[in-house]
Parts: C-alpha cells; structure tokens; sequence
C-alpha cells in the first residue's frame, strides 16, 4: 500500500513538471485575437491591451461634452458658466459638474476670473470630433445617393 501511495505522489510530481515544462516552453499566442480579446492594437511594433491617454479621454466624453466643448470654443473668448448656462440652455449645477469633469482631463482651463477657455489639447479633441462628423455626414450622404 505504502509503495503505491510513494508511486502516485512521484507520477503527479512528474506530471506537474511536464506540464510546468509544457507551459513555460510550448506555443504562444500570437495576439489578443488569438485568445479572444478583440481586435489587436499595434503602436511602434509592439501591442498594448491598454488605451492611450487620447483614447481613456474619448471614453469618458460624452456627446454633451463635445457640445459643451463647442460652445466653448464658438464663444470667442472665455465665456461665464452663466454664459455657457445661456448657450447650452442646461441648469447651472450639471454645466458646473461637466466643466469640472473637462478641467480635470484638461480640456478646458478655468482662468483667475471665473471664466472657461479651451486648451490646446482640447482644442485637438474638438478637431478630432469635427473630422470624424465631417466623415460620419460624407458617409450618410454616399448612402442616401446625395
């Protein structure tokens, strides 16, 4: 019985080893597309599973920012949140909270006056945006037979 029990022990140990071996030598996968995570993103020859800075802000923005981040920008200047309250025709407490929430990604700047104004990163998301509707219309307009 003793022998049978040391024999069992030695084939799992021999087991866990091969497998170990197998693991840590045997085929790789080659992208996330391999193992099921989607589409692969190559940036400089290599692949990140995590987003670029750009990409988390997209995220996290929603249409109304955009609109709100226009509003800005069309403004002319560095308009109030009484302003922007007149422009966007939304109550004071959520413009204040979407301006808070662009400040901290630092798409708009708050100036010692009370006012807003676009930066310059801000000021190339509002491109970005501009391009991709220019695009989404051209394509809605192909569809249509315009």
């Amino acid at each position: 019985m003793l022998y049978l029990a040391l024999t069992l022990i030695i084939l799992s140990a021999v087991l866990w080893i091969l497998l170990f071996i197998f693991l840590k030598i045997g085929p790789r996968t080659g992208s996330r597309q391999d193992i099921g995570g989607g589409l692969s993103i190559h940036r400089g020859g290599g692949e990140s599973w995590f987003p670029t800075p750009e990409e988390e802000v997209n995220r996290r923005m929603s249409f109304q920012d955009v609109k709100l981040l226009n509003q800005v920008y069309m403004s002319g200047g560095t308009p109030s949140i009484d302003e922007l309250e007149l422009l966007t025709k939304e109550s004071t407490g959520a413009l204040a909270s979407r301006l808070k929430r662009l400040e901290a990604l630092g798409i708009v700047a708050r100036t010692s006056s009370g006012r807003y104004e676009i930066t310059d990163y801000g000021r190339r998301l509002l491109e970005m945006y501009r391009e991709k509707l220019a695009v989404k219309r051209r394509d809605e307009e192909l569809v249509r037979g315009y």
